[in-house]
């Protein structure tokens, strides 16, 4: 989770200072071999891969969550067993697997969103570095 924090604070950083640099867009006329349409696109590509970045740490947290909760549930129905009180141990049992579910679809999702933001990324590599057409 800490390089999903980090991935999302470079994203901003790197907000922060396409925007600076292009500042002085406010002027009569925009310097060489830039246009205020480009810059405009590269920070609505930063706007979705930040958007990305951030849903998937949140999925990453919720499923953080559930797997805290899922150990928390099952210690609790082991006290169930113990009495002998089998429709709460079964019920308690139920309770656990879905909070262990949710986890696990947070964890797949979270990647498959991370996934998509790296390709998202690589694409916006590949267009700077063919630089202004």
């Amino acid at each position: 989770m800490k390089a999903v924090l980090n991935r999302a604070l470079r994203l901003v950083r790197r907000a922060f200072e396409e925007g600076r640099a292009n500042i002085h867009w406010h002027e009569p006329s925009p310097p060489a071999g830039s246009s205020l349409e480009a810059c405009q696109r590269k920070l609505q590509d930063l706007r979705v891969r930040w958007t990305l970045v951030l849903l998937a740490l949140k999925l990453f947290y919720m499923s953080l969550g559930s797997f805290a909760g899922a150990a928390l549930i099952s210690l609790f129905g082991s006290v169930f067993t113990a009495s002998g009180q089998h429709l709460s141990f079964n019920f308690i049992a139920l309770l656990g697997l879905l909070a262990g579910t949710v986890g696990v679809a947070g964890l797949v999702t979270g990647c498959t969103i991370m996934m998509r933001e790296t390709r998202l990324a690589i694409k916006n590599l590949e267009e700077e570095t063919r630089g202004p057409r």
